[in-house]
């Protein structure tokens, strides 16, 4: 029985790296189920037996991908977070630097349409660590500036970051952390 489970849990994690690999070759609009399935040797009813459909294992592709991408941002941001300010440059840059170099996986963590729910005001970001980490360098910088409303300033940074992201990966302009500083110090009213 554990050599089942093993194989099982296999399959699932190489239909999991399967849809990256996608992903980050040709972005997730035109992903087919049937198509990763061939190129993995299987049947359709084998990805369905692990995923009910396409946005379950995009739903799950994106907690893999906001995972890796904390695990490598996380100790920057964390090491900051005594100066939220900061630390939310810290994102910032790293979420930039990650859309030049793996866009079309950036792309599809923010925005396809498997995930949006997990954006909403009030939703819990707790299978999501980036989501995570980013809400929570947010309410330090809401302590530390009680007028500025956390939901209202996600949503402003993360406006900000997608738009600039698109801007530096389409190499219309460079990453300027001077430009990021006063940017968010308008959104939270600082000079």
């Amino acid at each position: 029985m554990e050599a089942i489970k093993i194989n099982v849990n296999q399959t699932k994690a190489k239909i999991i790296a399967a849809t990256i690999t996608a992903i980050d070759n040709q972005g997730y609009q035109d992903i087919s189920l049937r198509q990763l399935a061939q190129k993995l040797g299987l049947t359709t009813g084998a990805v369905y037996k692990h995923f009910a459909n396409k946005d379950d294992l995009f739903f799950t592709v994106a907690q893999q991908l906001s995972n890796d991408l904390y695990q490598t941002i996380a100790p920057q941001v964390q090491a900051d977070m005594k100066a939220p300010k900061q630390a939310l440059v810290t994102l910032g840059v790293a979420l930039i630097q990650a859309f030049e170099t793996a866009g079309n996986k950036m792309d599809f963590l923010f925005f396809n349409p498997s995930i949006t729910a997990v954006y909403q005001p009030g939703a819990s970001p707790k299978d999501f660590p980036l989501l995570a980490l980013t809400k929570d360098v947010i309410a330090k910088i809401a302590q530390a500036y009680p007028t500025v409303d956390p939901e209202t300033l996600f949503i402003k940074v993360w406006a900000f970051l997608q738009g600039y992201a698109m801007l530096v990966r389409h190499n219309v302009v460079a990453i300027d952390e001077n430009l990021m500083i006063q940017t968010i110090n308008d959104m939270i009213g600082v000079n």
